[in-house]
């Protein structure tokens, strides 16, 4: 009886070690490769807004469609942040700094008015960019370590100032 355990043991480690951590290690890979073409269609759409100074419907739909090609769904915010300078009314201190911020909605709405989406020199553009989905490799963790476990595993935040204006 003591003999018939041991092999059934042995087998349930060898399925482990031969099959599961393998396909695990190949789905953790597949993770690597989503989040590097994410967060190269993340920075060149960005970088093209910034150098630029706009954002057209077809520049955001080309990035959508670049993103969601690695098999997964993503929420992506977008926020512009418009630099604004405010008179005080001070005789020391005459003007100062403002920002004024657009999200998403707004941006996307001006978008899909066929407008063209402006922006001025010195204005702040972000774009964050996080799965929705649980990749095949958060399941297979899930199966393995019998926890729940959360869906984000590709996300990338980026952005910076616009260097011209449209």
């Amino acid at each position: 009886m003591g003999d018939s355990l041991s092999i059934v043991f042995t087998v349930i480690v060898a399925v482990l070690i031969m099959f599961l951590f393998p396909m695990l290690d190949s789905w953790e890979r597949q993770d690597d490769l989503s989040y590097m073409a994410v967060y190269s269609a993340t920075t060149d759409f960005v970088d093209a807004v910034r150098n630029t100074g706009a954002l057209t419907s077809s520049m955001y739909n080309s990035f959508l469609t670049q993103i969601y090609g690695t098999g997964n769904s993503f929420e992506v915010t977008l926020e512009h942040r418009e630099y604004l300078v405010v008179p005080t009314g001070d005789i020391n201190k005459p003007t100062e700094v403002d920002y004024l911020y657009h999200y998403t909605s707004e941006i996307e709405s001006a978008l899909n008015s066929g407008d063209v989406y402006a922006f001025d020199k010195g204005d702040f553009f972000y774009v964050s960019v996080k799965n929705t989905n649980k990749t095949q490799a958060t399941m297979m963790k899930q199966t393995i370590y019998g926890t729940l476990m959360e869906s984000f595993s590709i996300g990338v935040p980026y952005g910076g100032q616009i260097k011209s204006s449209y």
